[in-house]
């Protein structure tokens, strides 16, 4: 028996797959119907509990060839109906044995659905995954962390898929591989990771991928900063994380959402 506990005291039971072991974090939802497993590697999700609000999940093959990351960055992940063991070959594997082998736990058997519109009411919460159901301690900050820092090359790299005449400098705060994949298809990159000094040269744009974490983060305000300095000087372009930086570098604000939804969104 496992147990998905809230922080406002909610407890649900269900099957445990992936690793035996407990998971913290702050539990959010995607409704994509698809995709599960470039949701579990999105660095995005570091250190998140993924809920899939749709009720069957993996009934698929995994295809390792889709992972948006090297690892799932997810802390744990609820499911109503995982196809956690599909015996499958070649380059593909079963979801709990992938799980499991990269530490993260699973929790099926939950109305998931039920649970999505509990969080769409209530507000985004903390919770624990484990395989006990007393009480549980939620003063730790998921996001006081530094979250960006495992979810990314420390080394400046430069992708070149052909002769572009174009360079764009690309900051990494926790990029899926398709987005970098995708930006490479229209330009020579410059990936510089988030906490390194960016090169002094000439880009004909500089774009600031997604990533995991709080944009007000003390670890990203070298970013800020550098974009802040850079307004005017060249086109600045971003997604996810990367357009809540540009948005601070222009002296805006940003709050977090009531609830954490993820990915595409679907009707609930």
């Amino acid at each position: 028996m496992y147990y998905l506990t809230l922080e406002d005291g909610s407890t649900y039971t269900g099957t445990g797959f992936g690793a035996y072991k407990p998971a913290y974090g702050e539990l959010v939802f995607t409704t994509s119907m698809t995709g599960y497993l470039e949701s579990i590697t999105d660095p995005s999700y570091r250190g998140q509990i993924l809920i899939f609000a749709f009720p069957t999940i993996a009934n698929y093959p995994l295809n390792k060839g889709k992972m948006e990351s090297g690892i799932p960055h997810v802390a744990g992940i609820v499911t109503k109906d995982s196809h956690s063991e599909i015996p499958v070959g070649g380059f593909s594997g079963e979801l709990s044995a992938f799980l499991g082998s990269a530490g993260v736990p699973g929790i099926d058997g939950i109305e998931t659905r039920g649970l999505v519109s509990k969080i769409r009411e209530k507000g985004s919460m903390r919770a624990w995954i484990s395989q006990s159901d007393g009480k549980k301690d939620f003063s730790k900050d998921p996001f006081a962390e530094d979250l960006i820092f495992p979810t990314v090359e420390h080394s400046i790299m430069n992708v070149r898929k052909r002769d572009f005449d174009k360079k764009i400098l690309f900051i990494n705060a926790g990029s899926k591989i398709s987005v970098m994949d995708n930006m490479a298809d229209l330009a020579d990159l410059t990936v510089v990771p988030y906490d390194m000094e960016v090169p002094d040269k000439r880009y004909d744009a500089i774009f600031i991928s997604n990533g995991p974490g709080n944009p007000e983060s003390p670890h990203l305000q070298r970013v800020v900063k550098y974009v802040r300095s850079m307004i005017g000087q060249t086109r600045i372009y971003g997604i996810c994380l990367g357009q809540q930086i540009i948005a601070l570098a222009y002296g805006a604000s940003t709050y977090k959402m009531h609830f954490g939804h993820r990915g595409s969104n679907h009707a609930v």
